[in-house]
């Protein structure tokens, strides 16, 4: 970072995992020493987080910690409704609910002025509870919130077991504009803006000057020879 600093460009990181939130000391810690690696070089710092939400209601100061840090956007799933998320993103061990809690951590985000995205992870399983989950979220007076699905693909032969389940590309393009066009007559913010045409972005870690750092501080460089 100090070597990054020196250059002049600006420095944007984005904490996601694994979960986290899990590390939520850590990541503040980092936080406040980059930070002041770029104040020292005048340089521009801003972040995001991709987070499952489960923690950010578990203590009362841990969105304005984010807030604090320059945490300015944040990334939280929901696969669906109440029934149809539990039943997909359980908890680990007890396979409890989580998606009344995340919800409320939306909420909270939300009252803090952090920017928040609503990612929805579609196939064939949850795809047609889209519309009852967009009625829970207009309920809790959520439709100012960027909400976009996900399609769910097989990347690798780990995935082979689950690939009926997967929706075409071809498919999930028409599923995805009928999505934005429900949105837009429910009053959703995502709804007002126009779908295509829209600048595309790739993976950062397929960006120029991007570096993907695993949690011992390693750097992982991609070799697009092996992809």
């Amino acid at each position: 970072m100090k070597k990054i600093v020196k250059t002049g460009k600006d420095v944007f990181v984005t904490w996601y995992g694994g979960e986290p939130l899990l590390a939520k000391e850590t990541v503040f810690d980092l936080s406040q020493k980059i930070i002041a690696i770029t104040e020292e070089h005048k340089v521009r710092y801003s972040a995001g987080m991709v987070t499952n939400g489960y923690f950010l209601s578990e203590d009362p100061d841990t969105v304005q910690n984010l807030k604090k840090n320059r945490i300015k956007f944040i990334h939280v799933t929901l696969d669906g409704s109440r029934e149809v998320h539990d039943s997909r993103r359980m908890l680990k061990g007890s396979n409890g609910p989580t998606f009344d809690r995340i919800l409320e951590g939306i909420k909270l985000l939300k009252a803090s002025d952090i920017e928040t995205y609503i990612r929805v992870n579609v196939d064939r399983s949850n795809i047609d509870n889209m519309s009852r989950l967009l009625e829970v979220l207009k309920d809790n007076n959520l439709s100012d919130i960027f909400i976009y699905l996900g399609h769910v693909i097989p990347y690798t032969a780990g995935c082979k077991s689950y690939e009926s389940s997967c929706i075409l590309t071809e498919e999930f393009s028409i599923i995805n504009q009928t999505f934005y066009k429900n949105l837009n007559l429910m009053g959703f913010e995502a709804g007002r803006e126009s779908f295509y045409p829209r600048f595309a972005r790739a993976c950062d870690a397929n960006r120029t000057n991007a570096f993907v750092l695993d949690r011992w501080g390693h750097i992982q460089v991609l070799d697009r020879n092996r992809q």
